[in-house]
């Protein structure tokens, strides 16, 4: 489970991509990177730790450009190392290339001899680099990238949606069972493509849609294209994150995660009827699930024992009487009284203090 992003934007991207990185904690606290274009070369900056412990107010002002990507990190696939930290950045025949990737290839390892008996050299454990091989291999042959993502849709098996920045230029696509979710959104001057609609209300924008299983999204100063590049016979949507991944305010392929999760515990009490005298949300993301449950058999939610907040992942929300108050990301809100937003972090203000931070711009 990882959280990507992408915008083009004509006021600039860094600040949008940390908040659309922020608003995307919960997805990933191991590393944070950000990759933006600045007309002729790429800006970066990637480090291990959460996003606001990562990018300091001077950081985000030289990360230049009105084109960027940005990733963070929860390791599935590669060890914990600086190298395997995202957005992938690459030089090839003269052009300027970042890769960030979310989900899982299960033919990694067959993919990855394949290439190391042709001589290529690998710098990560990640299957974010395979994925970049395959693409440069084919933009190499064809000098185009709709063949090179046909030929990634062909070769890989697994779940993956990967955004790609190409001298300015923001492809984004997802696989054609559609299992990792991934939309499209506008904002104020551009647009944004990211792994959750969250991301998209934490910058004001405007959610568009889904990204189609099997779909290409190009964007660019001129506005966004779209590319059926391959259609699967079914789809095959991760249970987990209705479950466990996502934010309780996002939507994924056009349902409410919150909803899907008053819908379980609900299916729960019909399948199983038990009588009992309270339920225990463990951890506290399963309150959407226990409240419906107790709401059939009408007994109390009592006990319920809340993870630490992530920060920079928190919600807020409006308790009984209307006041804001804030809680962890995967604390369950009447999604009537959701306020979609993340909190300003103090961090990008003048006035505060600067934390420890980990990263570097390579």
């Amino acid at each position: 489970m990882c959280g990507i992003v992408g915008i083009v934007d004509a006021g600039g991207v860094s600040i949008r991509l940390y908040y659309a990185l922020y608003a995307l904690q919960h997805r990933g606290q191991e590393s944070a990177g950000i990759s933006t274009y600045d007309g002729t070369s790429l800006c970066k900056f990637k480090g291990q730790g959460l996003v606001a412990d990562v990018f300091s107010p001077s950081v985000l002002k030289d990360l230049k450009g009105t084109a960027g990507i940005g990733h963070v990190r929860y390791p599935t696939t590669g060890a914990n190392l600086p190298e395997n930290i995202q957005p992938l950045n690459f030089q090839f025949k003269d052009h300027s290339i970042s890769v960030a990737h979310n989900g899982n290839l299960v033919n990694t390892c067959e993919l990855r001899r394949e290439y190391e008996q042709a001589g290529q050299i690998f710098t990560t454990t990640t299957d974010t680099e395979i994925i970049a091989k395959i693409l440069m291999e084919e933009i190499s042959a064809s000098n185009c990238v709709e063949d090179a993502v046909h030929l990634c849709m062909k070769r890989m098996v697994g779940s993956y949606s990967v955004v790609i920045m190409i001298d300015g230029v923001i492809y984004a696509f997802r696989d054609p069972l559609g299992i990792k979710p991934f939309c499209l959104g506008k904002i104020e001057n551009g647009y944004i493509v990211a792994s959750e609609s969250v991301a998209i209300d934490a910058l004001d924008g405007k959610f568009l849609r889904d990204v189609k299983p099997g779909e290409l999204i190009r964007m660019d100063s001129e506005g966004v294209r779209c590319t059926q590049i391959a259609v699967a016979g079914r789809r095959a949507h991760c249970i987990f994150e209705y479950i466990y991944f996502a934010r309780a305010d996002a939507v994924i392929d056009g349902v409410l995660v919150y909803d899907v999760r008053r819908t379980i515990g609900q299916k729960l009490y019909e399948e199983a009827p038990v009588n009992v005298d309270s339920v225990c949300p463990v951890p506290g993301l399963g309150d959407g699930l226990c409240n419906r449950l107790c709401g059939a058999f009408e007994g109390p939610v009592r006990g319920e024992p809340h993870e630490e907040p992530v920060h920079g992942a928190d919600v807020y929300h409006a308790d009984a009487k209307g006041a804001r108050t804030c809680g962890p990301d995967k604390t369950q809100p009447d999604p009537g009284t959701l306020k979609r937003q993340v909190h300003c972090p103090c961090r990008l203000t003048a006035s505060c203090g600067a934390r420890p931070r980990r990263g570097s711009s390579t």
